[in-house]
């Protein structure tokens, strides 16, 4: 079993190395065969519009976009919140707010050393359409205001909450160069100890 930080969280993942069977290939091949290069310029096209729109919509906002524009990379929005020193939550709380309103609307921080840079990611689906991005928007919208109402006190709270019983990022000792089983080793972790 490993843990892998995947969408702002420490998830366990029982595969090895993310490994999945291959009816996703035959599916993939028959909506090659089904959609041509023309459906899949036309899918991308509008993913590509609908993340140029989020983005911009979120520049409107006030957020500092990351990610590229006009189909220079892929279908997401990057973001993280601009520097303010009154502003008492972070990208951290933003997510958190939009959780409980239905989203997930990951949070990140970088690599080391750059690890006090945080922010928010949002992948661009085939399904994410127009209105739903304007649902979206607004969601974001009601949480800063929320989280801007909110004294000191209750913000800590919250993320301390949050730290303690939503993610694990915190706690994760899986890739650590001095990580010691706590359990004894199973006939698999053996076998992938010795191979590598």
């Amino acid at each position: 079993m490993f843990n892998i930080n995947y969408l702002g969280a420490d998830q366990a993942s029982f595969t090895l190395n993310f490994s999945k069977g291959a009816s996703q290939v035959i599916g993939q091949y028959y909506q090659l065969i089904r959609l041509g290069k023309k459906g899949y310029r036309a899918i991308m096209s509008n993913l590509t519009r609908t993340a140029d729109y989020l983005s911009d919509s979120l520049e409107a906002l006030g957020f500092i976009i990351m990610s590229k524009k006009s189909g220079e990379g892929l279908p997401l929005v990057a973001f993280r919140l601009p520097p303010n020193e009154n502003r008492e939550y972070d990208e951290f709380a933003l997510a958190h707010q939009l959780r409980v309103r239905g989203w997930v609307v990951p949070a990140y921080t970088m690599a080391p050393k750059t690890d006090k840079l945080k922010l928010l990611r949002i992948v661009v689906r085939e399904d994410f359409t127009r209105n739903r991005c304007d649902m979206l928007i607004c969601d974001i919208r009601q949480a800063q205001t929320l989280l801007e109402d909110m004294d000191k006190t209750s913000i800590k709270k919250q993320q301390e909450y949050i730290h303690k019983h939503h993610t694990a990022s915190g706690k994760a000792t899986h890739n650590h160069p001095e990580y010691k089983v706590r359990c004894p080793p199973s006939f698999m972790t053996m076998a992938l100890r010795t191979a590598y």
